[in-house]
């Protein structure tokens, strides 16, 4: 029996040639069993969706019962000692779901006419009910956005209407995609209008600097600077030119001589675009993407234009290992972006690609990066259970200690969020020494942070100033700022704790600043450092309530709460005293 669940747009259910299923509670309630990660509780649930009842637990059941009269034995919901536990067939197809783990193909993407979830069923007298369905909007549309993004990237060549139409479907849920952008102007180019997309660039221009108050960034318009053909007779043949200077990038890269690695891939890109080799153009890409993103801050957005160009080339060629690696790093960009359904969007589809092809070492960083997003967003079970597989996978390879490492302090992140400090605190040493046996000193700040924080709550306070101290001293002298903001948060949270309230303060501001020196840090230690600030006083008004745009729109529901108790206390503050 087939079973497919339409969250997207107006909810429809389709159970064999049934469908049924009325009232905004089930379908609210369903989208909360499909979407919220595991447990599920009972009594919060009922709670959260029917508060306002005379009789919560009565209205509750009954919402229970509409889905299971409609969707039973596809779905089945168990009540266990108070935890709501859902199975299904395997055959049963979610929408929303699918969207967000990257899984629908090009047509399915085509065919969808409203990208809202739950379009048309509102909560208002369920206020909590609406702030989680507000945050699952924000993270689907995210997903829409970059999903169209992939599909209109795969029709480029083929159908340029088509992907012209899904650019703009996403440009009016994100205007200020400056990937959209540039991707609208490579989509007029292969439609034969130059002209157009001289054109378009002017508007996005006009568009920024009315809305925004600056300028669009310079790469919307590097597709009208692509090569039309191979110019010129040079000395050496490009393409092998191309593929000397990618080793020359390479090495250099691994030894750390970041300006170096992207001064050479710089020209190995334009070597390889002038080639005509599109596979060659496409790995010259990543390649310098990929040293862009980890390396030199602040050049994010330029990568993800580059990438964009990759995977359209990827895609045209039929290298699902281009496509993996691209679509793995629009991920970790839109990752520590905190667009999280962009991230695990892209990340889904660079799994999938991974495993096509083989490259189990792409697939289980992906995976790690993915469990990222979801630690973020506080869906600990998922996080936990993806990092223990990628910890016990990267094991047995000792060519994968770096990524052993972090994928390790990761985990130990999550054994904090769920207060297991003891295991966090074993966790964390143990991704230092990974780290340090492979020589990966960039990522030993991010074990180094939540070792100290579990020592913390142990009562080891000597022994996590000492770790802070040292996971700030290398974060300074690696140059990232967002080791060195989670570095003076913690020695912070110790300043509190010995009563140093106004030190605190500081080292928080201090670490606020150090964030944001580069526009493409970690969003959610800035937001994190934020928080703190708040909790204490520190933070600007404005700040905090920007910090809480952001988190809603993440979603990150941890610190959605913190942030919500500051803003409404200031809000009681000021109506007490006018």
């Amino acid at each position: 029996m087939s079973v497919h669940i339409q969250l997207l747009g107006k909810p429809r259910l389709q159970v064999g040639n049934d469908h049924a299923l009325n009232g905004r509670k089930p379908w609210g309630l369903l989208a909360y069993l499909l979407l919220e990660p595991d447990p599920i509780s009972r009594r919060e649930t009922a709670g959260l969706l029917c508060g306002e009842a005379d009789d919560p637990a009565a209205a509750f059941r009954w919402a229970l019962f509409q889905i299971r009269k409609s969707l039973s034995p596809a779905l089945e919901i168990e009540d266990r000692d108070g935890v709501l536990v859902i199975s299904r067939q395997t055959g049963m197809i979610v929408d929303a779901e699918r969207l967000l783990t990257g899984s629908l193909d090009v047509a399915e993407i085509l065919a969808i006419s409203d990208s809202e979830l739950l379009a048309g069923h509102d909560f208002p007298s369920a206020p909590m009910f609406e702030s989680w369905l507000s945050m699952q909007r924000s993270r689907v549309a995210s997903a829409f956005v970059d999903s169209s993004r992939w599909a209109a990237t795969a029709l480029i060549a083929s159908d340029p209407d088509s992907a012209l139409r899904l650019v703009r479907r996403a440009l009016t849920v994100d205007p200020f995609s400056d990937e959209i952008h540039e991707l609208a102007v490579a989509v007029h180019i292969a439609r034969g209008d130059r002209g157009e997309a001289a054109r378009y660039i002017e508007h996005v221009d006009a568009l920024y600097r009315k809305e925004l108050g600056v300028p669009p960034p310079g790469t919307i318009s590097r597709p009208l600077e692509r090569p039309v053909e191979p110019t010129g007779s040079p000395l050496v043949s490009l393409d092998i030119g191309a593929r000397t200077l990618l080793e020359t990038s390479e090495a250099r890269f691994t030894a750390g001589d970041y300006e170096g690695a992207v001064s050479v891939a710089r020209r190995a890109a334009a070597h390889a675009a002038e080639s005509g080799d599109g596979q060659l153009e496409a790995r010259a890409l990543v390649a310098l993407a990929r040293v862009l993103i980890h390396s030199v801050r602040g050049h994010d957005r330029e990568a993800v234009g580059l990438l964009g160009r990759a995977s359209e080339l990827g895609i045209r060629l039929g290298d699902d290992k281009i496509a993996s690696d691209t679509e793995r790093e629009i991920g970790y960009v839109a990752l520590l972006e905190a667009r999280y359904g962009t991230a695990e969007a892209s990340f889904g589809r660079a799994i999938a690609a991974a495993r096509r092809t083989g490259d189990e070492a792409g697939r289980i960083r992906a995976e790690v990066y993915r469990a990222l997003c979801f630690s973020d967003r506080c869906d600990h079970t998922s996080a936990e259970e993806k990092l223990r597989e990628a910890v016990e996978d990267l094991s047995t390879d000792p060519s994968q200690k770096g990524l052993l490492s972090y994928a390790l302090a990761t985990l130990a992140r999550v054994y904090l969020q769920t207060q297991r400090f003891k295991e966090a605190s074993e966790t964390s040493r143990e991704a230092v020494g990974q780290g340090r046996s492979a020589g990966a000193i960039s990522a030993l700040p991010w074990a180094m942070v939540w070792g100290a924080e579990a020592d913390l709550r142990l009562g080891r306070a000597d022994k996590a100033r000492s770790s802070y101290e040292e996971a700030f001293a290398l974060g300074v002298e690696i140059g990232d700022p967002c080791w060195e903001a989670l570095a003076l948060r913690g020695l912070a949270l110790l300043d509190h704790q010995d009563g140093r309230k106004d030190a605190a303060r500081e080292r928080l501001r201090d670490g606020l600043l150090r964030c944001r020196r580069l526009p493409d840090t970690y969003k959610w230690a800035e937001t994190l450092l934020l928080a703190e600030l708040a909790d204490l006083g520190g933070a600007d008004p404005d700040d905090w309530a920007a910090a809480l745009v952001l988190a809603r729109k993440g979603p990150m529901p941890a610190l959605i709460s913190r942030l919500e108790r500051k803003a409404m206390s200031q809000t009681r503050s000021q109506t007490a005293h006018p």
